[in-house]
């Protein structure tokens, strides 16, 4: 196997046990990362358990999505931020929700991006 083999083995389990069987599937395929964020924000960004990330085709941009973090170690709370895509990535946007309490199942699972107004609407702007 070299570098560019990427291999997986799975196991059927919605066919009867006694026909069940392991598929191997080997790809012939280069992974590399072209993009990162987070690192530099440290465990306080960091979700163990519900979050989401989308390239945003309009802008360009990523929108990310931290839905179960703790600040300082004891603040639950989510954190939805819009970033560029360059690789020294500037925050262009970010929210934090917070107010969850202690055992609460509550936390931002994911966020899409939406405008403002509909685009179908017209508005016209006085001064």
């Amino acid at each position: 196997m070299n570098d560019q083999d990427l291999g997986f083995s799975k196991v059927s389990s919605s066919i009867p046990l006694e026909n069940r069987y392991i598929l191997s599937i080997l790809f012939d395929a280069l992974v590399e990362e072209v993009w990162s964020y987070g690192e530099e924000r440290g465990k306080d960004f960091f979700s163990n358990i519900v979050g989401d990330a989308d390239y945003l085709q309009k802008t360009g941009n990523r929108l990310i999505t931290s839905g179960h973090a703790f600040e300082d170690g004891n603040e639950l709370h989510s954190r939805i931020l819009e970033t560029t895509d360059n690789q020294e990535a500037e925050v262009v946007y970010e929210l934090k929700v917070t107010g969850f309490k202690e055992g609460e199942s509550r936390q931002v699972y994911r966020s899409e991006r939406m405008p403002l107004y509909p685009e179908n609407w017209e508005i016209e702007w006085s001064e």
